[in-house]
């Protein structure tokens, strides 16, 4: 008989989390003889609705911690709505296993998951957040109690995750390491490749949200300041500029002050990856925060591009200084600039440093086959 899985997605929206876990969903699927079922957010974007309906997926409203008018009415109803629809899929369901991938999520449905039989796998691609959570009392008793004691194996994205959960009293014997897998993506009809210039200039690209956290505003600095020193290049910027519109109108602003839209590009949200790396020659991800890992980077050795990163959170782990990609000593644009001027002033380092990209996929163990070795180790009976 095959495995019974229910998968709790509760995003809105489909960012790289949302895109790693699909990618197990569907490996599960094709690959572990596993009936899936994923309870999933009702008012999910249609672009995550457009992922996910392949399979066979059961609507709820989750909480909505930012919501302003009657906010607790609003969170105890959803949260009744929520515990009622997960313990009657339970009960008609019988998973073997529930699959989580939050931490405010795991909160919100703690007690019907620590009453079930179904062993609880939870895949953590963040730092626990509940000290810096309201209510830290409540959600702490629940990390403790709950969390920690109930899940049957965490699953850290990084070593730096679980550096972290390990802190706050795990026994981490069981659980397992599973770096991210570049994400499977559906075709796109975005005519992208009209919007790169493919001409001998070093095209140097972002990929990912526009906000400050990922350090997007260091990124166009670095650019006017390598572009005012009359270096040949060209930088691409890709990612929707509607989430965060304010930061980015500052952005584009920036550019035109400097008269290099010509030379900085901004190409909006894509989804056509394979066009994008094929016309860069480096990737940045400048991100100031903890960075638990970076699927990007991932992405980026897929396609032999090498990575100029911050030595932030987990994505050190990625990348080797000097033989795959080239770590900033710190969080600066000033250093964001030297390491292109490392790449610039010797162009063959990109080639090179674009093999041992691709090739440490397999040193890494990130490959499919290690991919899906481990994933199907997690939901051994």
């Amino acid at each position: 008989m095959s495995k019974k899985i229910l998968c709790i997605l509760g995003s809105k929206h489909f960012y790289g989390k949302e895109r790693s876990n699909i990618e197990v969903y569907n490996l599960l699927k094709n690959h572990a003889s596993a009936s899936l079922k994923v309870l999933m957010n009702a008012e999910a974007s249609d672009e995550l609705k457009r992922y996910l309906q392949d399979f066979d997926t059961i609507e709820v409203r989750f909480p909505d911690r930012n919501q302003k008018k009657f906010k607790y009415i609003n969170y105890i109803l959803r949260s009744l709505s929520l515990n009622l629809k997960l313990l009657y899929t339970i009960l008609k369901f019988r998973p073997d296993f529930i699959f989580l991938n939050d931490e405010r999520i795991f909160y919100d449905i703690a007690l019907p998951v620590y009453f079930s039989s179904s062993k609880v796998v939870y895949r953590i691609g963040d730092q626990p957040a509940y000290p810096k959570l309201s209510n830290y009392q409540v959600n702490s008793w629940i990390w403790k109690n709950i969390v920690l004691k109930k899940t049957e194996k965490f699953v850290y994205i990084s070593e730096f995750i679980k550096s972290t959960v390990e802190v706050t009293g795990r026994d981490s014997s069981n659980d397992i390491v599973i770096y991210n897998y570049p994400p499977s993506r559906q075709k796109s009809s975005d005519r992208l490749s009209e919007k790169m210039i493919d001409d001998q200039t070093i095209s140097i690209g972002y990929l990912g949200q526009i906000i400050a956290d990922k350090g997007v505003h260091l990124f166009i600095e670095a650019a006017v300041n390598v572009l005012k020193d009359k270096k040949k290049a060209r930088f691409y910027l890709a990612g929707d500029l509607n989430y965060s519109k304010e930061f980015s109108e500052m952005l584009i602003k920036l550019v035109i002050e400097n008269n290099l839209e010509d030379k900085i590009v901004f190409l909006g949200s894509i989804d056509n990856v394979k066009t994008f790396f094929e016309h860069i020659d480096i990737l940045v991800t400048p991100s100031m925060k903890e960075e638990p890992l970076g699927n990007v980077i991932v992405e980026a050795k897929k396609y032999s591009t090498p990575s100029i990163i911050f030595r932030s959170g987990g994505m050190p782990e990625l990348i080797e200084h000097g033989v795959n990609g080239y770590v900033c000593e710190s969080s600066t644009s000033a250093n964001i600039v030297k390491g292109i001027l490392y790449y610039l002033e010797k162009p063959e380092r990109i080639e090179l440093h674009g093999i041992n990209a691709k090739a440490s996929i397999k040193d890494l163990k990130i490959d499919y086959a290690n991919f899906k070795q481990k994933w199907l180790w997690v939901f051994k009976k």
